[in-house]
């Protein structure tokens, strides 16, 4: 696969004032971790149709894992936006670069974030925290005569407490507020990847307008380090003999 290598001096990017400097490495950084958070979701949410039993289980959680981390995250790049863009010089001068959905995408990200929303509320809630109060609702709503289960084996690699993650899971679909189970569901899994398509439009397009006036060289470069996401299997159990070695 052919990719294009992009190269600028740091004296470039330096001549920057301070604040736009920050804000452009900020926004690299937030990139890269959107895009593998991305990449954990994919492999997680192909593997999971190919699973069954705990080994679904286990995959699920890897799945739900990249779907929390991606709720965190795209809080977190509101907030760089907001300190970095919005009311700075940098946003009052560098807007008109910017195509036409970078713009509609920030105004998307603007009117999303200006009131409750769900990104904020998983993040403040389950992404990166365990309050005791978030599972203590469900917890009272399970029947006594219903079973909980978790596997374990020779070593801590392979221990995996299944329950606690129906408990947790079952807490962060209430928290979406929805009415019915259905749209619960679909509300958790849509909303962060509705946010993301416009948070990745906007920061692309900044990025890129910035570093064109750093002089970049370009190179094209050839690649085989490419892998289809639906054929890559999901870390489910390690070998006890091998982790026992290392």
């Amino acid at each position: 696969m052919k990719l294009h290598r992009l190269t600028f001096s740091h004296s470039a990017s330096a001549n920057l004032p301070e604040d736009e400097q920050l804000f452009f490495f900020r926004l690299a950084l937030l990139r890269n971790d959107l895009r593998h958070i991305e990449s954990l979701y994919r492999i997680a949410k192909h593997n999971i149709k190919s699973t069954n039993g705990v080994e679904r289980k286990v995959v699920l959680h890897q799945f739900l894992f990249a779907v929390r981390l991606l709720y965190g995250t795209l809080n977190e790049a509101w907030n760089i936006i907001k300190i970095g863009w919005d009311g700075t010089r940098l946003g009052k001068t560098f807007a008109h670069r910017l195509p036409s959905d970078a713009k509609e995408s920030l105004q998307f990200l603007r009117r999303y974030f200006s009131g409750d929303n769900l990104v904020r509320t998983i993040r403040d809630q389950f992404a990166f925290h365990y309050y005791a109060k978030n599972l203590k609702h469900v917890l009272m709503m399970i029947e006594a005569t219903e079973d909980h289960e978790f596997v374990t084996g020779k070593l801590g690699g392979n221990v995996f407490y299944g329950f606690a993650e129906t408990v947790r899971n079952q807490a962060m679909t209430c928290a979406t507020g929805e009415v019915d189970d259905v749209s619960k569901v679909r509300r958790f899994y849509k909303e962060p990847f509705r946010v993301h398509r416009h948070l990745v439009k906007f920061s692309d397009a900044v990025l890129r307008e910035t570093a064109r006036d750093f002089g970049i060289q370009r190179e094209v470069i050839e690649t085989t380090a490419v892998i289809d996401p639906a054929d890559v299997p999901s870390l489910i159990f390690m070998d006890e003999n091998k982790l026992s070695s290392a």
